[in-house]
């Protein structure tokens, strides 16, 4: 549970139940490597690989999997600072 807490707060996103992608940046792979020797060290099995693509999905259709999930992430930010609004609201209200 705590890898899968890690992975989504890196922002990686699964492609299967094993698989997970990040962009090609350099903090990106350094999480990687990170969550992977993690792994490692708990006894399991991890691999960090590059890829440059990725049987039946294109760049786009990448790029907007992990814009909607973002979205999905920011609506519920939104909506826990709206609630934190109006109680803090009716705290002063009261």
């Amino acid at each position: 549970m705590e890898l899968w807490r890690k992975l989504r707060q890196f922002g990686c996103h699964a492609l299967n139940t094993s698989a997970y992608i990040l962009p090609d940046t350099s903090t990106c792979q350094e999480r990687f490597h990170w969550l992977a020797k993690q792994i490692q060290d708990a006894g399991g099995e991890a691999t960090v690989s590059r890829v440059s693509l990725i049987e039946g999905m294109t760049d786009e259709k990448i790029v907007a999997e992990f814009r909607s999930r973002a979205d999905g992430d920011y609506i519920a930010l939104l909506k826990d600072i709206q609630t934190l609004g109006v109680k803090a609201k009716a705290d002063r209200a009261g």
